[in-house]
């Protein structure tokens, strides 16, 4: 069973694929955890996303 929030969340990240395109980073792309790396030294866990370029 998937949840609205789930539906909604996986939504938004086609929506922000679409504007961002290969600047929009998820945990299953290949740059994700170089691009993670800082942001990961301040809190222990990951991103659903990362956006930037």
């Amino acid at each position: 069973m998937t949840s609205a929030a789930t539906t909604d969340l996986s939504r938004a990240a086609a929506d922000l694929r679409e504007l961002l395109g290969d600047r929009l980073l998820r945990p299953a792309d290949a740059d994700y955890p170089a691009a993670t790396r800082v942001w990961n030294g301040a809190v222990p866990t990951l991103p659903a996303a990362s956006g930037g370029g």
